[in-house]
């Protein structure tokens, strides 16, 4: 029987193992899928054998749009599409800064198409953009955080900062 030591063992995974994976994503609603959108995904798009990257168009009509506006949180009821711009890198590689910057290139060419974006898929939008993203609804869920986190604990997120 061979012996380990513990912190090899321990470590022994970190390389193979999914979450040992850097990950940014950019993500936005889109009402409408034009032939401008797609060449602009395309002529975007930059292969790169160090990251994975990929784009989605997913489905967000029907029962979404059913709901009254103000009913939720959710604001962006009138989208069609959610729009995603994705890249992945194994972490041994650093801090992934270079395919950050291609996202962001890449997005910047996107955006223009997008209103708002699905919260979930928050990376560093300002605190404006969040604001502005809640839309009318913002009001209400201060009303909310003032409520129940008045301090703020819960922030990690797309936060509504209280105001009291």
């Amino acid at each position: 029987m061979k012996s380990w030591d513990y912190v090899a063992l321990q470590r022994s995974g970190d390389t193979d193992d999914v979450r040992a994976n850097g990950a940014y994503i950019k993500s936005g609603f889109v009402s409408e899928i034009t032939p401008d959108l797609v060449r602009d995904l395309i002529e975007t798009f930059e292969p790169n054998p160090a990251r994975a990257t990929w784009m989605a168009i997913g489905h967000s009509g029907g029962a979404i749009g059913r709901v009254p506006y103000g009913a939720t949180a959710f604001t962006d009821r009138e989208s069609e599409h959610d729009l995603l711009s994705f890249v992945g890198w194994p972490a041994a590689q650093g801090d992934g800064s270079e395919h950050v910057e291609y996202v962001n290139r890449q997005w910047a060419a996107m955006e223009p198409y997008t209103n708002g974006f699905y919260v979930n898929d928050l990376a560093n939008e300002t605190q404006a953009q969040v604001d502005a993203n809640y839309g009318g609804n913002l009001e209400r869920l201060v009303q909310v955080k003032n409520t129940y986190d008045p301090t703020n604990l819960f922030r990690f997120n797309a936060n509504v900062r209280p105001t009291v």
